[in-house]
């Protein structure tokens, strides 16, 4: 019985610990303190995407040399890459014949 108990005031114990990891929605995982929260569409400016409309349909290389905003990725589309939203960070997705389709921001 003292077992039973003693397990019962773990299991609870280990309810209430994991109800307070409950968060308002996904977190910007470069933001360690937690307090940006992701909402909704992002503006292309808040990573400069908004700058990247002449570099669609040219070639890969052209954007490996320039000088990008930080953080940013530049990736193959089918590529696995981490799900993880950061409103701030460039994206840069190009296929198989290594021409950019899309630059976005998350």
């Amino acid at each position: 019985m003292r077992l039973g108990i003693a397990g019962l005031g773990l299991g609870l114990g280990l309810v209430a610990m994991l109800a307070g990891c409950g968060g308002g929605g996904p977190v910007d995982m470069s933001d360690p303190a937690g307090t940006k929260v992701a909402s909704g569409p992002v503006a292309p400016a808040m990573c400069g995407a908004d700058r990247m409309g002449g570099v669609i349909g040219k070639k890969v290389a052209i954007v490996q040399a320039m000088s990008l905003p930080s953080p940013a990725r530049i990736y193959q589309a089918g590529s696995p890459i981490t799900q993880d939203f950061n409103a701030h960070r460039l994206n840069i997705e190009f296929d198989a014949n290594r021409v950019i389709t899309r630059a976005y921001c998350g």
